[in-house]
């Protein structure tokens, strides 16, 4: 009997060393297993916050084109965009051309036209002096020029000043015209 209680005590001596040896090697697994689990719950709460966030943001974002699309084909917009966008030698010659030969019943010859280089103003514009050589032939026609740079020109060009001269030949007035435009740089 003796020796069935030392088998049984043995036995439990063995079971308990083994579970304690177990529990030795494998504590950290459990440690590690419980450590990873809530970086892995604060992680998923992250993830759904940056999710919720995104959605918040790219809703703005088609609310926001939405507006854009809206806001690019008003009246302000437009009139606004010539102020924003850069401005070229080629473009004021070009504008200046079309109005000659298509707005302006003929009768303008231009001679010279030359501009200088873009400063930036107190205002924050960029400002260039614009200096225009023509022959027009009648005064109508130089009122319809004057009322197309002030008015109707796609870029806004400001007279600086103007004489009337005396008609110098058959062909009509030789006049100068000192002008500005200005322009937003918009980078």
């Amino acid at each position: 009997m003796k020796n069935i209680q030392n088998q049984k005590f043995t036995q439990l001596f063995i079971i308990l060393i083994s579970l304690f040896i177990f529990i030795f090697f494998t504590r950290w697994l459990y440690s590690d297993l419980i450590w990873n689990k809530d970086i892995s719950e604060e992680q998923n709460k992250i993830y759904k916050e940056k999710i919720d966030e995104l959605d918040y943001l790219s809703t703005r974002k088609k609310e926001l084109d939405i507006a854009k699309k809206w806001w690019e084909q008003t009246k302000e917009y437009l009139e606004i965009k010539k102020y924003l966008e850069p401005i070229t030698e080629d473009k004021i010659i070009e504008e200046i051309y079309w109005a000659v030969s298509n707005r302006i019943n003929g009768g303008i010859k231009i001679l010279s036209l030359s501009m200088t280089e873009w400063v930036k103003n107190e205002l924050g514009f960029n400002e260039s002096k614009i200096n225009i050589s023509l022959i027009v032939k009648d005064e109508e026609t130089i009122k319809d020029l004057f009322d197309y740079l002030n008015k109707d020109s796609k870029y806004k060009i400001f007279v600086n000043s103007f004489n009337m001269p005396k008609q110098t030949s058959t062909l009509g007035y030789r006049i100068q015209i000192p002008a500005t435009i200005f322009y937003v740089d918009s980078k």
